[in-house]
């Protein structure tokens, strides 16, 4: 998956840096109950602004949980030049996980 993040802050000492990318898996009943947490990518990636970062997350669903929907959040992580920490989901819906056939 790529993630674009665009600063769109017009003042020149207004940057952003990118801290992580992660994203995880839950029940689409019961979104307080995670299934499958994806790992973690750190990103250390400054956004000046009016620039633009596109950054790469890849993420494996067990193969267990082929065949039914869940709920997939994914977020970055981020914070500015004052210290000021910010999260932003950039995807929150439900979707259906599919076996992947391999041949070998």
């Amino acid at each position: 998956m790529l993630v674009s993040f665009t600063n769109e802050e017009t003042e020149t000492n207004k940057d952003y840096k990118l801290d992580y990318v992660e994203g995880f898996l839950r029940y689409p009943s019961d979104y307080s109950y995670y299934l499958q947490n994806f790992t973690s990518r750190s990103i250390d990636v400054v956004v000046e602004p009016k620039h633009e970062a596109t950054v790469y997350y890849t993420f494996v669903p067990a193969q267990q949980l082929a065949g039914r929907p869940f709920g997939l959040t994914l977020r970055i992580g981020y914070h500015n030049n004052e210290g000021k920490v910010f999260t932003s989901t950039f995807f929150n819906d439900t979707v259906q996980v599919k076996m992947n056939h391999l041949l070998y």
